[in-house]
């Protein structure tokens, strides 16, 4: 018998997603929103990821972060917090192609209107899929890689369920799905599709929560929980070498940089 019956493997990949909880710092935090900034772009330096994805970003912090030429911006767009982009190394750039999900998207995709689930405000959110994509050649396979920033709070679930299910409906392309979801892990049973690369990691306790106010003080009126609000979400199997949470220390201020964690991830998609 020859070739590998499991199917071919790519070469790892990193991968670097973040809610940067930008135009605020810290209610502790003495310092400026550009010291806040500039902190966060040293670790993306530090870490160097082939693919970048940042929610809560402003234009301000892409400025500071594209003049510095470590990564090129290939798809932004507003969500329910200012922006959610997608950026890669420069050398990655000739195989991605930006997708515009929103292209051909109606100002109404379903009318949810007087519905027990949801209200009229939250099926607003519908008339734009907050994700920024991606179409990126990986060795002998395309992948469409999206930076999300799903709809918040608990009543919130039909429509980060109903996003999820456009972005997999946009085309036949195996999807990846990357940022702060906002999902609770009730959800993920209606997403079977997806593999969970935390899960797929082991379900470590250490690098579980990416939302843990217990601990991350952030904000003056915060309510004390944790949950995996972020989270890399795959329709392909993979092979997860690596799997941290990143802005877990504080700054010399005392403070976190983001109510958020980030994640990283060093994977293997399999194909």
């Amino acid at each position: 018998m020859t070739g590998n019956p499991l199917g071919s493997i790519t070469d790892p990949l990193t991968i670097l997603s973040w809610n940067i909880s930008g135009q605020n710092v810290s209610f502790k935090d003495t310092r400026s929103l550009q010291d806040k900034y500039s902190e966060i772009i040293g670790i993306i330096m530090s870490l160097d990821p082939d693919i970048l994805c940042l929610q809560e970003i402003d234009s301000s912090f892409l400025s500071m972060l594209t003049q510095l030429g470590s990564h090129e911006l290939i798809s932004k767009v507003k969500s329910h917090c200012l922006q959610t982009a997608i950026l890669i190394k420069p050398h990655l750039v000739e195989n991605a192609t930006k997708v515009d999900l929103n292209a051909n998207l109606k100002d109404t995709i379903v009318d949810l209107t007087g519905s027990d689930q949801i209200g009229e405000e939250q099926s607003q959110e519908l008339s734009i899929i907050p994700a920024a994509s991606m179409d990126l050649i990986i060795e002998d396979i395309t992948i469409r890689f999206h930076s999300v920033h799903l709809p918040p709070f608990k009543d919130g679930a039909y429509n980060r369920l109903l996003s999820i299910h456009q972005i997999m409906s946009s085309s036949s392309i195996p999807d990846v799905i990357i940022g702060d979801t906002n999902m609770r892990d009730s959800e993920t049973t209606s997403i079977r599709k997806l593999n969970d690369l935390w899960i797929l990691y082991g379900s470590q306790n250490h690098n579980r929560f990416t939302w843990n106010s217990k601990v991350n003080k952030y904000h003056s009126d915060g309510y004390p929980f944790t949950c995996r609000f972020d989270r890399m979400l795959s329709t392909l199997k993979c092979h997860v070498v690596e799997f941290d949470l990143v802005g877990t220390e504080m700054n010399d201020c005392g403070c976190f940089l983001s109510d958020h964690f980030g994640i990283f991830t060093q994977v293997q998609f399999q194909y």
